[in-house]
């Protein structure tokens, strides 16, 4: 190895032209290995100096001493010793030998420019050989690469017989190499290869960063990705996907190139299996990542479940809810279960597996949230049950929303408002799969209505979830007049709606007489008003106590409120007269 003091510096002199210039005018290098700046260390001229390579080939070192030593030096080190030795001094040292005085000459150097003279040695070595030939080639070579020499009345035939030699060609090959790679490294293959492989890859990733942007796009709108014929070729339509890749091009060449270029037909990412391949990624280890790790540095969590069929396949979706880092009450959806048998059994460990799998402790579960069902309710054999065996601090709550819901629907059981809710579906369903008679309504509250508006239809009602029609009753309530007229308008006509008056077959007029009839009776207009005012004092309950942040004890104020009825900020529409 060279001196600690090379060792040290050259980990922080940096190769410029202006060195070089300053080295090249101070100590002038000999023709054929070119003098050159060093990107290591300015030149040391003292005996003993670090860029003396006798310091390095001691001729009391054995073959594979010299071996290691060569091998542990540097590109830069080797480098330097080849092309910044240390020159030797205005006054070399002489020996006796036959007959004369014989010494160093420093026009040889000129002459042979592949030539090392050791000060410390007093002789000469060949730079590329000494530095560059392989371990093997190197065990059975004496004078020139293992040991110096210092022959002086020999050294003309000496010279000339290793130049002539096969490994001296090869070594010096292998030195304008190394000086082209350390002053020119953009020259070097190994450079170039890395160079075009780095271009290939950024090319690779800007392509796939656009595909990815249509990806997550359309993903985020929820709109279709597959055309009718997927070709950018085709007239047809190619499909969103395609055509946003298509416009995303029309200002990126890359990308142009890319879809209508490319040469690897295999590799264009487009494929339906490659976009589903980018959103599972997207989901799965970045968002539901994220979710996760939130999760985890809560620590505490609840779980939501709610068993759904679809396709005669039973799947279960977990939420989980906790408290992030800011204090906000979260609820994120984390996975679809499939499920082999709804038993609470099947369902419970379902649910403790799908923890366990993201990581999450049963110990760290402190709620339980699903619906009124005996599989999921059950205290002896129900979900909750099963799991609070496990985890007794996991205590169940059923769903507000739901507990609100089912108290409506038991109060709706009531006869005359069963029978109301009856006719108002009949109705409802009597108007709406007829655009004559709805065009009939909506000309009557365009003409009839003192206040513009756009709502010109009844509503749809639900079977179930009669929190959620809330908007449907009101409707149908305020609308009770039109309705009205619009039966008398099928049985009787009207000079005003004379475009409506003929054409009306005996079942409509039966059908109007029969809805008529109900529409003006007392238990009918009795019931719709009840109906109106319950649910408009449940309104804004109903929402409140689906809220994400909504907790045990401001849900039972809420009701607690409702059943005063005293729930502030609650405004009821009137009934038209």
């Amino acid at each position: 190895m060279l001196c600690p003091d090379l060792l040290e510096t050259s980990s922080t002199i940096q190769i410029t032209s202006d060195h070089a210039s300053d080295i090249e005018e101070d100590h002038p290098q000999p023709s054929g290995l070119q003098s050159l700046a060093s990107p290591v260390l300015p030149v040391e001229t003292i005996e003993g100096s670090c860029y003396d390579i006798g310091n390095m080939l001691v001729p009391s070192k054995s073959i594979d001493e010299l071996c290691t030593s060569i091998n542990g030096l540097s590109t830069g080190e080797k480098f330097s010793l080849m092309y910044h030795h240390v020159q030797p001094p205005n006054v070399l040292p002489s020996r006796f030998s036959h007959g004369f005085n014989r010494r160093f000459q420093v026009s040889w150097l000129q002459k042979y420019s592949w030539l090392l003279h050791s000060v410390k040695l007093d002789g000469i070595f060949c730079g590329p050989c000494s530095l560059l030939l392989s371990s093997e080639k190197r065990k059975d070579k004496g004078q020139f690469v293992n040991k110096p020499f210092s022959n002086w009345i020999k050294i003309s035939s000496a010279l000339l017989d290793h130049s002539k030699l096969k490994y001296h060609h090869d070594c010096l090959q292998l030195a304008e190499a190394l000086r082209g790679s350390i002053l020119n490294p953009a020259s070097r293959d190994d450079v170039m290869i890395n160079n075009a492989l780095q271009l290939a890859i950024n090319k690779n990733r800007h392509i796939l960063r656009q595909i990815v942007r249509a990806i997550l796009f359309l993903a985020k709108q929820g709109i279709a990705f597959r055309g009718k014929v997927e070709d950018l070729e085709s007239s047809k339509n190619p499909g969103n996907f395609l055509s946003l890749l298509k416009t995303f091009a029309e200002n990126d060449e890359i990308l142009y190139d890319h879809l209508y270029n490319t040469g690897a037909k295999n590799a264009t990412h487009l494929s339906p299996r490659t976009q589903n391949e980018i959103i599972n990624i997207i989901g799965f280890d970045v968002i539901l990542s994220s979710i996760i790790s939130d999760i985890k540095n809560a620590r505490y969590l609840s779980v939501l479940a709610d068993e759904v069929s679809c396709h005669n396949e039973e799947h279960l979706p977990i939420c989980i809810r906790f408290v992030d880092h800011s204090d906000e009450i979260r609820e994120e959806f984390v996975t679809f279960v499939k499920l082999e048998r709804v038993r609470a059994n099947d369902i419970a460990n379902a649910i403790i597996q799908s923890l366990e799998g993201f990581g999450l402790s049963l110990n760290d579960l402190r709620g339980q949230g699903y619906d009124w069902a005996s599989t999921m309710s059950g205290q002896k054999a129900g979900v909750q049950a099963k799991i609070r065996e496990k985890q007794p601090k996991a205590l169940y709550t059923h769903c507000a929303g739901h507990s609100l819901n089912l108290a409506i629907l038991n109060s709706c059981s009531v006869p005359p408002i069963r029978n109301c809710i009856d006719q108002i579906k009949g109705f409802t369903i009597w108007i709406k799969y007829s655009p004559k008679r709805e065009g009939i309504l909506k000309a009557i509250v365009s003409k009839r209505s003192q206040v513009g508006t756009n709502r010109s239809s009844i509503l749809n009602v639900c079977v179930t979830r009669w929190v959620e029609n809330i908007d449907g009753w009101e409707r149908f309530a305020q609308y009770h007049p039109f309705l009205i007229e619009l039966c008398e308008v099928v049985l009787y006509g009207n000079s005003e709606f004379s475009s409506f008056n003929d054409s009306w077959s005996a079942e409509d007029k039966k059908n109007a007489l029969a809805h008529l009839k109900a529409l003006e009776s007392f238990e009918f207009v009795y019931s719709l008003v009840t109906l109106f005012r319950s649910l408009s004092y449940m309104k804004e309950a109903a929402v409140k106590l689906q809220g994400k942040s909504q907790d045990l004890v401001s849900g039972m104020g809420i009701i607690k409120a409702v059943a005063r009825g005293g729930f502030r900020g609650l405004h009821v529409t009137p009934l038209s007269n």
